[in-house]
């Protein structure tokens, strides 16, 4: 049989669709429409990113550890921080720490709506907070992203099932953290997994 998947003309014994859903679902719409109509239900929480260079000296707490996830009901408005110079040496200069707070989400979506010098506020506050300390930020940028992080809502298994197998009539696979978990460390594991399938399918 004549398998394999015609991309501008040219044909391909696979593909791998490493795009959020939302962009492959666009991708092959008028080609696969099947495979588009799976791919829909994916959503993604629109999030912003405040980073935060403040002396490492001044927050002693951020000088160990991966950072901290907040709770829903507590009294503070940041999803999480992640100490980014400290999980990832280099990322400050010496003497410095780099923080990255992450803001917004599906439990917080108006906050991404602030603007950027609330947002760094808002962050400045909730880490003085977490982390027992009044030092100002010495750098600050903020970074939106309107889908940012991928939803498992009820029922997700059945939708990535769903997905997968439309795109496998195809010869597609598909990748990233919309399907099988969101980080970076679950992408690299899938992209392994994926790999695999894609050998038995020759």
């Amino acid at each position: 049989a004549d398998r394999g998947v015609l991309v501008d003309g040219e044909k391909w014994d696979a593909v791998v669709l490493a795009t959020p859903a939302h962009a492959a679902s666009s991708l092959v719409g008028a080609a696969w429409p099947e495979l588009a109509t799976r791919l829909s239900p994916f959503r993604r929480a629109p999030a912003a990113l405040v980073y935060l260079g403040m002396p490492a000296a001044a927050v002693p707490k951020a000088a160990d550890g991966f950072g901290f996830l907040v709770a829903q009901g507590e009294d503070l408005r940041v999803l999480g921080v992640v100490f980014e110079s400290t999980v990832w040496p280099g990322r400050a200069p010496e003497g410095q720490i780099l923080l990255r707070c992450i803001i917004g989400g599906a439990r917080d979506p108006e906050a991404t709506k602030l603007s950027d010098a609330e947002l760094v506020e808002l962050a400045q506050r909730d880490v003085g907070k977490a982390l027992d300390t009044t030092a100002k930020a010495t750098h600050t940028s903020v970074v939106r992203w309107e889908r940012g992080i991928a939803q498992y809502e009820l029922g997700h298994r059945d939708q990535v099932r769903a997905a997968v197998a439309a795109g496998r009539a195809q010869r597609i696979a598909l990748a990233g953290a919309d399907y099988r978990g969101p980080g970076v460390n679950d992408i690299c594991a899938d992209a392994d997994v994926i790999v695999s399938e894609l050998r038995t399918w020759s």
